[in-house]
């Protein structure tokens, strides 16, 4: 029921004002996702690889398409999950970056995958002017 709230919602963000702050150009890249997790009782973090790519991108945030939401026993949806997400076939070299879950839900289709909207919260200096060159050329 959520979920379907969710997408009505979603929908109607095309016909009312659009309220980011950056523009989201569609560019589908390879990602290699690596989410970090703290576990209680355990030292460090906890860094497992995930598969998938971006359905858009913008200076702020992404939207990236995985095959499950659930890694052992943590979900990429978690509060407090940060995800290490390596774009790995950006023209100028891998980017790394640092983001916060926004928001999710499941696609549809023959094959189970689903959306995390995600929200830019670390990138080293270097990285960032790659990726901000990149979004450039998308225009």
């Amino acid at each position: 029921m959520l979920r379907t709230i969710g997408s009505i919602i979603n929908r109607l963000r095309a016909f009312a004002a659009d309220r980011r702050r950056f523009p989201r150009r569609k560019a589908q890249r390879a990602a290699r996702l690596m989410f970090s997790v703290s576990v209680v009782g355990a030292e460090g973090a906890l860094m497992v690889p995930v598969e998938g790519h971006t359905l858009d991108i913008s200076e702020n945030g992404l939207a990236l398409v995985v095959p499950s939401l659930r890694i052992g026993d943590n979900f990429l949806t978690d509060a407090g999950c940060t995800l290490r997400i390596v774009l790995l076939d950006i023209p100028s070299g891998q980017v790394e970056i640092h983001a916060t879950p926004a928001r999710y839900e499941q696609l549809g289709g023959p094959v189970e995958q689903h959306l995390i909207g995600v929200e830019i919260t670390h990138m080293n200096e270097s990285d960032r002017y790659r990726f901000v060159t990149y979004l450039h050329t998308l225009s």
